[in-house]
């Protein structure tokens, strides 16, 4: 490198001199979008649609195979997919069958960790591509642009098909871009984590909505697996102990790695992992897997190795490491993640029973590494670390399951002075509160508790007053305190009413309609009902008018449908 004298215009203009000829930004959306790039919408929007999705190519030209990459467990690339690196699984033909033949439903494939749902969603892109498809995956690690995205589908004719991999992180904007394309014969495919899934169906309804689970590998499967590895030089001879504990049964990722290590059980690998790593490995490792399991694209490397000042986290990406890690290249990022999910994931849950104090330091260290990155504009742009931030507070699915109550206080308590301005962490300290409500069996503390758990979804509203998050969670708290003390108070009945009324307005004024605010509500009312609510007239009519729009909006959704016409009859 070499300091350049002299003004920046000059410098400008050297440049241009040495490189008259070089790539622009049509050159690169061009590349990508082939003649869609000559479609009549705004250039921005051809921008942002191409920042957002990649076109799936129908072929590619040979070389460039990333060799045994794959085999280790890092994700597959077209490259790997075109030659074949996965192995063919007959759900996958069957999936991409039903989705070709229908234009209505969006289609989840979902699955544990390791079940191979990115590589399965990745193979049906590039056959349904293959077969002459217009086919785009999603590849934005921030929000999708509504607005573009929108005016490009509406400008292409003809049927196309989008996927999405950690489908629940964009199920809002394709809820809204559903509501947006109603006449266009566009189709949704995505993957999943199945314990992510109800958040899905609690957003996006059921609707339009078909899962469908990756199961073990099976037989035939695992015998074409072992084979590949061998293939490979990457097998070793399968002694006679090993046969006491066949592959059929284990999902893919899992058979992968025992096969990669000596074909020993899953729990014997983590455990040999652990002994043989050091206390920095595996404390990194912990770090690496927390962040992944909220968001499966990882943690960016620079916040990482900002944790770990002393300690290389390079090496856990190189060579044979007992806990390794792997570092990939998204939108111009470097992110790490655990080499194996299923490893890690089963890693993580094992240290949280086991080891419950160097979790909740992971934790810790989470929250402060990815604080100076979580804003309200980087909310808005769904930035990585801020999706990172809104699964890692979340009490139900993350905090509750690797914590326990105990370590929640903890955890809640220590990040309130960094993360009080954030109305998420109080929507989830609100359901913190409810929960040790409910477990409480003194009467006073029960219902200090439940009290202290509405005021905590009331102060929320202080700092985010028109989000449907907010508004939701005002509801949920309030009837989950009905529910709790077995009383029902009118005023606050009322709030609740209203409250999740106001909540599905915002979301109707946003092009969204999510289910979330009318199961709340109906389970809500009929719980309360059952504790001797009294409704006035005017509840009646406003409730009236929220059945009517949830059966309006969600035709075919027959939960919604049983609760909304049960709560028809007790009005």
């Amino acid at each position: 490198m070499a300091l350049y004298e002299g003004t920046a215009l000059q410098f400008l203009s050297e440049i241009d001199s040495r490189f008259p000829v070089r790539p622009s930004v049509t050159d690169a959306i061009e590349d990508n979008l082939g003649d869609l790039s000559k479609l009549d919408v705004k250039p921005i929007e051809l921008a942002e649609f191409h920042s957002d999705f990649e076109r799936v190519p129908d072929h590619l030209p040979s070389g460039g195979d990333g060799g045994t990459n794959f085999a280790y467990g890092h994700a597959a690339t077209w490259q790997d997919i075109q030659n074949d690196r996965d192995l063919a699984r007959t759900q996958t033909s069957d999936w991409q069958s039903r989705v070709l033949r229908s234009t209505t439903s969006t289609f989840i494939i979902d699955g544990a960790a390791g079940a191979g749902k990115s590589t399965t969603l990745r193979r049906m892109a590039w056959n349904i591509a293959q077969s002459g498809h217009l086919c785009f995956w999603l590849r934005s690690v921030g929000r999708i642009r509504i607005n573009s995205a929108a005016n490009i589908f509406k400008a292409i004719r003809g049927r196309c098909f989008v996927f999405i991999d950690n489908f629940a992180d964009h199920v809002g904007e394709v809820s809204t871009l559903r509501e947006l394309l109603k006449s266009n014969p566009i189709t949704f495919v995505g993957a999943e984590r199945n314990y992510r899934l109800s958040h899905v169906e609690r957003v996006f309804g059921k609707t339009f909505l078909q899962s469908e689970a990756l199961t073990p590998i099976g037989e035939s499967l695992a015998q074409d697996l072992v084979k590949a590895y061998t293939n490979y030089g990457l097998a070793a001879s399968r002694g006679t102990d090993s046969n006491r504990f066949p592959l059929k049964e284990e999902l893919i990722a899992i058979a992968c790695c025992r096969i990669l290590n000596n074909f020993e059980p899953l729990a014997t690998i983590v455990d040999r992992s652990v002994a043989d790593a050091t206390p920095k490995d595996a404390d990194c490792y912990i770090f690496a897997a927390l962040a992944a399991h909220c968001y499966r694209q990882g943690i960016e490397y620079d916040l990482i190795s900002r944790q770990f000042p002393e300690y290389q986290v390079d090496i856990q990406t190189e060579g044979d490491q007992p806990l390794p890690l792997k570092l990939e290249v998204v939108s111009d990022s470097e992110f790490v993640t655990p080499l194996n999910e299923a490893v890690s994931d089963t890693l993580l849950k094992r240290f949280a029973g086991q080891k419950p104090e160097r979790v909740l330091r992971a934790f810790r260290r989470l929250a402060e590494a990815i604080r100076p990155r979580v804003s309200v504009p980087a909310i808005v742009r769904g930035d990585p670390c801020c999706r990172i931030a809104s699964r890692l507070f979340d009490f139900d699915d993350v905090v509750k399951p690797l914590l326990g109550m105990k370590g929640a206080e903890e955890f809640y308590a220590e990040a309130k002075k960094d993360w009080e301005w954030n109305s998420r962490y109080w929507h989830q300290i609100a359901q913190f509160r409810l929960e040790c409500a409910n477990e409480s069996a003194d009467g006073n503390e029960r219902r200090k508790l439940a009290e202290l758990a509405v005021q905590h979804a009331r102060f929320a509203k202080t700092i985010e007053p028109d989000h449907q998050f907010t508004t939701t969670t005002i509801g949920r708290i309030l009837f989950g305190k009905m529910r709790v003390l077995r009383q029902v108070h009118a005023r606050e009945l009322d709030e609740a009413i209203d409250s999740l009324c106001r909540a599905s307005e915002i979301e109707r004024t946003k092009n969204r309609a999510s289910v979330h605010p009318f199961m709340i509500l109906f389970q809500g009312l009929a719980e309360a009902c059952r504790n001797n609510a009294v409704l006035s007239n005017d509840q009646k009519r406003k409730i009236g008018s929220q059945v009517d729009r949830a059966l309006a909006a969600f035709p075919r959704d027959v939960g919604l449908i049983e609760e909304a016409r049960n709560i028809r009859r007790l009005i």
